[in-house]
């Protein structure tokens, strides 16, 4: 086998959490912007919070040629529906966080942390299409029997 190092950059990290998040319902990542906590933590720390935090580690083989898996961590802003209950959503947000980052990199997540900024109005569900109310006969009806 060919020895050699294999480094993954954090945004490929911050797109798999995406693609998580695009999964789970009731949950959906922060958009950057200025209002709001995200502006409220500007004007506390003087720097942006981004929604998607990562930090990392990378792989590394040693001399004798044994490997280390590379370890990675999440902070994540996110908003949740109204209607929901929070814990579940972060609940299961956290655990397809894991699930696509593990089976996409094999790195060890060690830990997600989530801040939930605001809750959204819920999402509205699609009604289905009521059809025309016709009369329709009954077999009865139609032969002019009745019981």
């Amino acid at each position: 086998m060919i020895q050699g190092k294999t480094i993954i950059c954090e945004e490929v990290f911050m797109q798999l959490v995406r693609l998580a998040a695009e999964k789970v319902e009731n949950v959906s990542l922060c958009e950057s912007g200025s209002g709001g906590i995200m502006g409220f933590a500007k004007g506390l720390t003087g720097k942006n919070v981004p929604t998607i935090g990562v930090e990392k580690t990378d792989a590394e083989v040693d001399e004798n040629g044994t490997v280390t898996r590379g370890h990675v961590s999440f902070a994540l802003k996110v908003s949740v529906a109204c209607d929901a209950n929070i814990p579940e959503a972060i609940e299961n947000l956290r655990e397809a966080v894991v699930t696509e980052v593990v089976k996409i990199t094999d790195f060890v997540v060690d830990k997600v942390d989530i801040i939930v900024a605001r809750l959204d109005e819920p999402a509205k569900k699609a009604e289905p299409e009521k059809e025309p109310q016709t009369e329709e006969k009954t077999d009865n009806e139609e032969n002019g029997s009745q019981e």
